[in-house]
């Protein structure tokens, strides 16, 4: 179904929460190429305004973003489903009012951050059909996203919500490789690659953005610390649990995006 001739080009940067997408961004945001909006003082601009126009048209927001113990209760994202927009007549409609909001200025490639649709990649990929899309989806040893930001300390129970991430973190894995991995425009960064060989990653991205890599070199960060402690800071029985759940799915986003 086409849904206009909008020709604009972006470049999409996906990941779940905590995965290195904030990283990922304040690299690209420099090249000038690339069109990245910010609203000052309100972070995920992308994540927010699409959530607003997909309400607008009667469809609510999906929770887990805030509740990861109902997607562990239900073994997944499987208790929800994709917006139909397409089935319900409304597509061009939100296609119109999406592009009014994020198309590109000035002739550059639109920069988007995680905005929410990687949950919806059908609607996503018809959204876009008309233009010209690159994806980058970031992946992160899930030891350090599990216990990333220190948020689950700030619960009720705590230890709890420890776990719910670590199943959480696995669910969105599967996730990733159901939905997107075999998509010939998405290419797979490693965090723990990029903070290690920031030059050699952004050569990557931009050699899959097809824009060209000079522009970032004087802005090359040096290597980034990538550590552990917040894992290793753990108690031993919360660092067992949370590696039996996490292991079998770790050790597979190991063998095929290897750290280099």
């Amino acid at each position: 179904m086409s849904v206009g001739a909008h020709k604009h080009e972006f470049l999409i940067i996906n990941g779940h929460w905590n995965s290195g997408t904030t990283l990922l961004v304040d690299l690209l945001r420099k090249h000038p190429e690339l069109d990245f909006r910010q609203a000052r003082y309100k972070p995920e601009l992308e994540e927010r305004t699409t959530l607003k126009l997909l309400r607008k048209l009667g469809y609510p927001a999906i929770p887990f973003g805030v509740n990861y113990n109902q997607v562990t209760e239900h073994n997944g994202f499987g208790y929800w489903q994709e917006p139909q927009l397409a089935q319900d007549g409304k597509l061009e409609q939100f296609s119109r009012q999406w592009h009014r909001k994020f198309r590109p200025r000035g002739g550059k490639k639109a920069l988007l951050k995680n905005p929410w649709l990687l949950f919806y990649p059908h609607t996503l990929k018809a959204l876009t059909q008309e233009d010209h899309t690159h994806y980058i989806y970031i992946l992160r040893d899930g030891r350090s996203q599990v216990t990333s930001r220190d948020y689950w300390k700030k619960e009720p129970e705590p230890e709890k919500h420890l776990i719910a991430r670590a199943h959480f973190w696995v669910y969105c894995m599967q996730w990733f490789l159901d939905q997107w991995q075999k998509d010939m425009n998405c290419l797979v960064v490693r965090y723990e690659n990029l903070t290690a060989h920031p030059e050699e990653s952004l050569q990557e991205i931009c050699q899959h953005a097809q824009i060209p890599f000079a522009p970032l070199h004087e802005h090359l960060p040096p290597a980034l610390e990538n550590r552990l402690g917040k894992w290793h800071a753990l108690p031993e029985e919360l660092r067992q649990q949370v590696e039996a759940i996490i292991t079998p799915m770790q050790k597979q986003q190991d063998t095929l995006y290897p750290v280099r």
